[in-house]
């Protein structure tokens, strides 16, 4: 890979975006030189290490697929940079990748960071407005789309194992897929000191607020666990589309729930270092039986167990890892029923097993390795 000049093609804004910095570090790391193409630089210089190209003041530089705008800024990036591999960030423009790279004979990866199709149908945007509604959940372009980028890319990069499953139904070959886990940098979580497990009092959950996460559920549930007598806390840490709903609904029921808002990186260790359990009670969809969400590998770097719903990624690694529980997420009642089994039920072991478990293979040394010796095929 030394030398080599790739390309990665990002949808949005950047900075910043964890996973875009991770992947474009790590080859830069092995050796590559890399640029990244952004809709809209937010920041004025590149890195040494990174170029940073975008759209400038163009009013046409919305992410679409088979976008001519976002294709012809592409061929001029593989021209001037004599860009060797593209790697594209996800369906909307990996129509446009694939054209460009098609120009110059050049293989063109894709990024695939979720189920795209199913989660554009969960999401409130997508559900306004008579195009989106048709394009989105009637006519299912976005499944389309996603299809050909599949089968006309040379490979595609996904998040966890049921990914690459559902992609070989759509016909892609195993060979020319790979799970890159959004997986934590072991020097940010320094290995918790063996001590004895406290109490399970404090439960949190970390991230986005968004309708498909279920802490209205997790917020019902708590309720009910005050009324029985259980003293046990909540913190939802984050924001999102449904930050104020959220906080209205905990007010309403009397839940045990406190509210950070929005937080800063810098904060993240300390407010897990102030929490029993991790929980991710995510709703049993055809979107999150494909994805997992770094939070869960957060948690259990710091040592803490986790609880989690029946989805397929989440509970398949909590199974193999031994880390903590699978919850019932389908009424608060039995969400509620499943949080006090586990409390009753629990060893003490359950975050140092998951600890091994990151420090062994869920962690971005090994997955940044596996990405590497990946794109080096193409290479």
């Amino acid at each position: 890979m030394q030398d080599k000049k790739i390309l990665y093609v990002w949808q949005s804004s950047y900075p910043w975006e964890v996973r875009v910095q991770k992947i474009t570090e790590a080859l830069v790391k092995a050796g590559a030189q890399v640029s990244i193409l952004c809709r809209k630089k937010t920041e004025i210089k590149s890195s040494a290490e990174i170029k940073i190209f975008d759209f400038g003041d163009s009013s046409f530089s919305a992410p679409a697929p088979f976008s001519p705008v976002w294709t012809k800024r592409m061929k001029e990036i593989i021209q001037t940079e004599k860009i060797d591999l593209i790697i594209a960030r996800d369906i909307l423009v990996s129509p446009s990748a694939i054209r460009a790279a098609k120009s110059f004979d050049i293989p063109v990866l894709i990024d695939m960071a979720e189920h795209y199709p199913a989660a554009m149908k969960g999401w409130k945007k997508y559900r306004k407005g008579f195009l989106n509604r048709l394009m989105v959940h009637q006519l299912d372009a976005t499944a389309y789309v996603e299809k050909y980028s599949v089968l006309k890319a040379n490979g595609v990069i996904t998040v966890c194992l049921e990914q690459e499953q559902r992609l070989m139904k759509l016909g892609a070959r195993a060979d020319n897929l790979c799970s890159v886990y959004n997986t934590p940098e072991l020097s940010n979580f320094p290995k918790p000191p063996i001590k004895k497990q406290p109490p399970l009092k404090k439960f949190a959950h970390h991230g986005f607020l968004t309708p498909e996460r279920g802490l209205d559920t997790l917020i019902k549930a708590f309720s009910i666990l005050k009324k029985s007598g259980h003293d046990l806390e909540l913190t939802i840490a984050g924001s999102g589309e449904c930050e104020f709903e959220l906080q209205r609904l905990a007010t309403e029921v009397h839940a045990p729930v406190h509210f950070t808002g929005r937080y800063p990186f810098s904060e993240f260790p300390k407010l897990l270092s102030e929490i029993d359990v991790g929980i991710l009670p995510y709703q049993l969809s055809e979107f999150l039986d494909h994805t997992v969400a770094n939070k869960l590998f957060d948690y259990m770097a710091a040592g803490k167990p986790v609880l989690v719903s029946n989805t397929k990624s989440l509970s398949r690694i909590v199974h193999e890892t031994n880390a903590g529980a699978v919850v019932d997420v389908r009424s608060a009642q039995q969400l509620a029923d499943s949080i006090v089994s586990f409390i009753n039920l629990a060893t003490g072991h359950e975050g140092f097993r998951g600890r091994q478990a990151i420090e062994a293979k869920y962690n971005w040394e090994h997955d940044a390795a596996t990405l590497v010796h990946f794109v080096g095929r193409y290479l």
